[in-house]
């Protein structure tokens, strides 16, 4: 018995000596990997759902050797940063700034930034509208984006503000003027944005509605608009998509509408502001439907096909290269529904008589939106699209709405006769994620050509995510940013206090009795100590409240305090959630006292809200899958800071960053970790045999969370084994 405790303590001890090496071990992962690599393809992590929009544009400028970006960002800001191409590489990428707030916060994806550089070098931002008034910002200075000017609302009413500058000065708005079914209007300024003429309209299509986008001339002296009818009618009935759209269901707007979108319009405005179909006919505006299909008409598709608005390229004779979707819906009514059709790329040029017209390549989804057209004076054309993505090899559906895919390259030699795909830029098979909303960059660098965004693999929207990436593409690659400084920075600052004074205050080699040291919330629970571990299982039944559990230490701990554990998940789940609680305390508030032990009562069932509406804690979801996730790929890490008795749930309680499909936590894989708390900053630091992971998050927008329990939530379905857990606290020097 001697011989094999001792021998059992050697090799505890040789164990957590090669742990505490790894914690004190330099770098961040291997060459290579997403999580970790010190260049990374995209610029920006924290962009919304639509950070770049199909319908909003331009989202980026090239002057004078930098490339403008805008995007929507953390609760849909209109985020800014440029490109300096005459940098060298590591310090070409500027600091992201907001230029503003968006008061559609994460209720509303609408809201998206577009962005247009005037002739004095004022940057000017517009977003925020969704029906509502059209917000802008300007630069307090000419190419300088640190520092913004909040504008009075350009519009009381508009969505999809789209803008152009012309060469004398004048700078032209065009968007829609209201909710669905209103026209698009022009609005016009030439002050720098200091005043507005009033919206006046351009096509008014009522009662059916319209979408469409704008391109300036490449001559400074034109603008360039194209767009589809969006036909209002009984068309839906008797369909999948009526009863999808009264009930919605919850997959959220926009996965199966069909939106009965239809035809390709096109005309110009010159400087006077004069419209012109593509034969230099002048246009008496508002252009109604009939008159849109006797002279603005591009391509006529009646139902049974249904399609999506174009994006343009305009050449140096100032002529527009227009390309669009058109699919065509199944005879049987019962399958009308987006997901039941393939679309084609169209592209469309005037030849001096007539429209010509060709077939780029296929997709799989009217949501596949936005498309950076690029037409060469030899008559070659580049498109960079959308397309694909929304099927793995084996054919199993990447996302719930088929929304999003591969960014592809094609190119025609042939004046758009025909055409090949030259490369696929950037892939779901490769990434893991789908792409969205290419969009072509104004006066673009050769280097800085196209800009576009991921797009969630889960729904068309959701709230609160802003974990998309956004991207800058041209001839030599993407437009990468260095991310390797302060990931080197929190890596030397985490070893720093890895090495630092510990006292271990708790420790539980997690293979005795399990109730010495910890208490239990939830009924349908189970603990159980082995030679292995403490494994703990959370309730089988999937969303039931009484299936969560949640373990927490006897003790309570104040002040700094560090916790290692080793963490095996044991589950096959690819949905719900792992927490770790630290330092919980009760709001105060009537029947929840600041020790929690005293109302463990009324956590039997230990739903979610009794905690983040109750608690003062910090929280750390890994080993996490969003509800409805199938894919075990996706997981992610979180950080929360709850606030108690706020009537808001988790609503602004998230820390950022998120740390997106990790790689770890693959099933019945030891791994280590490592928490550590220390003023304001929060560390995690995640180790096995194959990677390793440090993830930061910064606490000093709330009030501090200074002592409390130490929890371990497992949701409905979810189990683990912990191991060696232990808690320290730094020591205080007098």
């Amino acid at each position: 018995m001697k011989q094999r405790h001792s021998k059992a303590r050697i090799s505890f001890i040789a164990t957590t000596i090669i742990w505490f090496a790894l914690v004190s071990a330099q770098g961040q992962g291997k060459a290579g990997d997403s999580v970790s690599s010190e260049y990374r393809d995209h610029f920006a992590e924290d962009g919304g759902i639509a950070a770049t929009s199909g319908l909003i544009n331009p989202h980026a400028w090239h002057r004078d050797g930098k490339t403008y970006v805008v995007y929507q960002g953390d609760m849909n800001a209109p985020t800014i940063t440029f490109y300096d191409h005459r940098k060298p590489k590591g310090e070409r990428w500027a600091p992201a700034v907001k230029a503003g707030v968006n008061p559609l916060g994460n209720r509303d994806t609408h809201g998206a930034p577009s962005m247009l550089i005037d002739v004095q070098g004022y940057i000017h931002v517009f977003y925020g509208s969704h029906g509502r008034r059209q917000m802008y910002s300007r630069s307090k200075r000419p190419y300088d984006i640190t520092e913004w000017d909040k504008m009075p609302p350009v519009s009381p009413q508009m969505t999809y503000p789209c803008p152009a500058m012309l060469n004398n000065g004048t700078m032209v708005l065009i968007g829609r003027g209201g909710g669905h079914v209103r026209p698009w209007v022009e609005l016009t300024s030439s002050d720098s944005g200091k005043t507005w003429s009033k919206a006046r309209p351009i096509v008014d299509f009522r009662p059916h509605a319209l979408y469409g986008t704008v391109k300036p001339g490449t001559d400074g002296k034109t603008v360039h608009f194209t767009w589809s009818l969006q036909a209002k009618g009984d068309l839906l009935k008797g369909t999948s998509t009526e009863r999808f759209s009264t009930g919605r269901g919850k997959y959220g707007y926009g996965n199966t509408v069909i939106d009965n979108r239809h035809h390709c319009f096109y005309m110009r405005r010159d400087q006077q502001g004069r419209w012109y179909n593509v034969q230099g006919e002048q246009l008496q505006t508002p252009i109604d439907i009939k008159t849109a299909y006797e002279k603005c008409l591009v391509y006529r598709g009646d139902w049974p096909l249904h399609g999506q608005h174009g994006t343009m390229g305009i050449d140096k004779g100032d002529k527009p290269h227009i390309v669009f979707l058109v699919g065509k819906m199944p005879a049987d009514k019962a399958k009308w529904h987006t997901n039941n059709v393939n679309y084609t790329y169209n592209y469309a040029r005037w030849d001096g008589d007539r429209w010509v017209l060709s077939d780029i390549t296929t997709t799989d989804s009217i949501w596949d939106m936005g498309q950076a057209v690029f037409p060469k004076p030899d008559g070659s054309i580049d498109v960079y699209l959308v397309a694909h993505g929304s099927r793995t090899d084996d054919d199993r559906l990447t996302t719930k709405g088929r929304i999003g895919g591969n960014i592809e390259h094609w190119r025609s030699e042939d004046h758009g006769q025909t055409w090949k795909k030259v490369e696929d830029i950037i892939t779901h098979t490769k990434t893991g994620r789908l792409f969205n909303c290419p969009h072509a960059v104004v006066n673009a660098h050769p280097d800085g050509k196209v800009m576009f965004s991921t797009w969630s693999t889960d729904e068309y929207f959701q709230q609160g995510d802003f974990t998309q990436f956004v991207y800058l593409y041209g001839d030599s690659g993407f437009c990468s940013r260095h991310y390797g400084d302060s990931r080197k920075q929190s890596m030397t600052e985490f070893q720093k206090l890895s090495r630092a004074e510990w006292k271990e205050v708790f420790r539980d080699p997690c293979t005795g009795n399990w109730q010495d040291r910890w208490t239990l919330d939830g009924l349908k629970a189970s603990v159980a100590n082995s030679k292995k571990g403490m494994d703990f299982k959370a309730g089988s039944v999937r969303k039931e409240n009484a299936s969560h559990a949640v373990m927490w230490t006897k003790k309570s701990f104040t002040g700094d305090i560090r916790l290692d554990y080793e963490y095996t998940r044991t589950d096959d789940a690819t949905e719900a959630v792992t927490i770790l609680y630290l330092q919980a305390t009760g709001s105060g508030a009537d029947g929840y006292d600041k020790d929690i032990t005293r109302w463990s009562d009324k956590r039997t069932v230990p739903a979610m809200s009794e905690y983040f509406n109750h608690m003062h804690t910090l929280h750390i979801s890994y080993a996490a899958f969003d509800v409805g996730n199938i894919a075990p790929q996706n997981d992610y890490i979180r950080a929360r800071r709850y606030m108690p008795e706020t009537g808001n749930g988790l609503a602004k309680t998230d820390l950022k960053p998120d740390y997106l499909r990790t790689g770890l936590f693959a099933k019945d894989v030891p791994h280590r970790i490592t928490v550590i708390k220390k003023g304001d900053d929060l560390f995690m630091f995640i180790r096995n045999t194959e990677k390793e992971l440090l993830c930061r998050w910064k606490t000093d927008e709330s009030l501090p969370i200074t002592g409390g329990h130490i929890g371990l939530r497992h949701m409905w379905t979810r189990s683990a084994r912990y191991r060696d857990f232990r808690i320290s606290q730094l020591k205080v020097r007098r």
